[in-house]
């Protein structure tokens, strides 16, 4: 096989994934879509593929995720190093064009983005809805670990906006309790960089205390709705 179908409409060569084997899709947002990958039996990544829109075709939305320039998937990659390096975000490994076009709709010309990270065990969204009585339990310390990295991010001159039960990844004990909180997904359409470090206080207040208790306001709700 030398090609590899990412969806009924998108068809990229095998040689993308370099020795990368993508088994099953972790998760779809509106600019990308995420994959568990594997090493031959290591299957310990997660890879973020990202259709990069050449400037001479048309953009094509709602098929894999909206398209992006190259210069903002650089941009992407830049931050999730930067949150890797602080502890925040997944552990970035490796990204990349591929330099081979991929077949969108019967159209080519069009290229993947690849952005390996290591892979969290579940969002809170997802465990906050399976293990209800642990998110209850253990919601004061998420929310204090949360508020945490945020703060991390905020030192840094990034803002974190696309703030989510989603965006945030879980690392569980056997238990299936958590053991550490990853801030997920650093498309530069969400984030706020601040080049001189100094973020406004009043954008760190509205973060901190309306977006991340907000957050669990919502995520609370649903759960209600869903008991």
């Amino acid at each position: 096989m030398t090609s590899f179908a990412f969806t009924t409409n998108i068809t990229a060569p095998i040689a993308c994934m370099q020795d990368y084997q993508l088994k099953q899709t972790l998760g779809s947002g509106i600019f990308s879509t995420v994959w568990e990958a594997c090493q031959e039996t290591k299957c310990a990544y997660a890879v973020k593929v990202v259709i990069i829109q050449p400037d001479n075709l048309p953009p094509l939305e709602g098929i894999l995720g909206e398209t992006t320039t190259e210069a903002n998937f650089w941009q992407e990659v830049t931050l999730v190093q930067t949150a890797s390096k602080l502890g925040v975000g997944p552990t970035y490994y490796n990204a990349w064009i591929c330099d081979q076009p991929v077949i969108i709709q019967g159209r080519t010309g069009y290229y993947l983005g690849f952005i390996v990270m290591s892979k969290i065990h579940i969002s809170l969204r997802q465990w906050a809805e399976r293990f209800s009585k642990l998110y209850f339990t253990w919601k004061a310390w998420l929310e204090t670990k949360i508020r945490e990295k945020l703060k991390v991010l905020l030192d840094a001159g990034l803002v974190y906006k696309d703030l989510h039960a989603g965006n945030i990844g879980l690392l569980i004990k056997y238990d299936l309790t958590p053991r550490e909180v990853v801030i997920l997904d650093y498309s530069p359409l969400f984030v706020l960089v601040y080049p001189q470090g100094e973020v406004p206080t009043m954008e760190r207040d509205h973060l901190l205390n309306e977006l991340l208790p907000g957050m669990f306001t919502y995520l609370d709700s649903q759960l209600e709705v869903n008991e």
